[in-house]
């Protein structure tokens, strides 16, 4: 067993298990023979789950999980299923009080187990007056697009401050900037003269609050025009994961579009070793401005930890 961990509705990856089997006491659902099937018991045809795209659930699926309420559901599923399909399933899996679900790609030895991801804190009302920011913790999105160019992934970081409220220290989201009480970069940065200049570039000029990533070349991956090409991600992922730092961030999650299929997705999660991120299945995402544009800023762990600093400083801004 290999442990996968990541960061928040998101489903996040805890383990993955090499094998054919998933762990025992799984109840296995799958296609064959054009029909969902949960064991060799058929729920409907298989096209009824593709008919409604923007489909929070499928109601046979949860009346049919509902008596095996508790029990792990595992989706083994086709290479070209598309996410929509997937998130269907899952929510249906949610709604019916299912157990962890076990994703994989029918034919394939990996299997992935999801759960709830822990979370970070959501803004509200500053009633005690603004909370000083004691630093930030970028929230990392790893969106994967697909269109008439093929499919490819836009990696994303944005800056959280973190605020301490009830005694308690965490990345915080959605508070207003009345809220936040911006930090002094000397005091914030002490010792570290990098990261203390970054924080005054800020703070004179502004930063962005949202920043892109790449690779050495400025993209995080390359286009894949086919399922054949995902190999390549799966072989150059993990070094821009190590390049970027990105196995080191909590917050980290993956953002399918509705029409990327299982096996894109599944490339992006096998690149995270040990390490797997989050599978965001709240939002049914559907869209893009089409291929990205290799200029991605940074580019290294220390370029993002620079862009965090300079957003740190951007919060003193005026602006003058």
């Amino acid at each position: 067993m290999i442990g996968c961990y990541g960061a928040g509705m998101w489903w996040i990856l805890l383990s993955c298990s090499l094998g054919p089997s998933a762990p025992g006491g799984a109840l296995h659902v799958t296609v064959d023979d054009n029909a969902l099937k949960i064991g060799t018991e058929a729920v409907g045809p298989w096209r009824d789950l593709q008919l409604d795209p923007t489909g929070e659930a499928h109601p046979r699926m949860s009346q049919a999980l509902a008596p095996h309420a508790g029990q792990p559901i595992w989706l083994d599923l086709p290479a070209d299923t598309p996410f929509y399909v997937v998130r269907k399933l899952l929510n249906s899996a949610r709604h019916a009080d299912s157990g962890p679900p076990i994703l994989s790609i029918q034919g394939a030895s990996r299997t992935f187990t999801l759960s709830d991801p822990p979370s970070y804190g959501l803004g509200g009302a500053c009633t005690e007056g603004a909370l000083p920011v004691l630093g930030t913790e970028p929230l990392i999105t790893l969106s994967v697009q697909t269109g008439r160019g093929g499919t490819w992934v836009v990696g994303s970081a944005r800056f959280l401050p973190v605020v301490e409220r009830r005694g308690q220290r965490r990345p915080v989201d959605g508070l207003p900037d009345r809220c936040l009480a911006a930090p002094d970069c000397g005091h914030l940065f002490a010792g570290d003269p990098v990261l203390e200049a970054a924080c005054r570039e800020g703070s004179e000029a502004g930063a962005p609050g949202r920043v892109l990533l790449g690779g050495g070349n400025g993209c995080l991956l390359p286009i894949a025009s086919g399922p054949g090409e995902l190999e390549a991600w799966r072989r150059e992922l993990p070094g821009r994961i190590e390049l970027l730092g990105l196995g080191e961030q909590e917050l980290l999650m993956v953002m399918p579009e509705a029409g990327v299929r299982l096996d894109a997705l599944i490339a992006v999660i096998e690149g995270f070793q040990p390490g797997v991120p989050a599978v965001g299945s709240a939002l049914l995402i559907q869209g893009n401005d089409g291929p990205p544009i290799c200029n991605a800023p940074v580019r290294s762990r220390a370029d993002l930890v620079a862009a965090g600093a300079r957003w740190l400083g951007g919060l003193r801004h005026t602006g003058e």
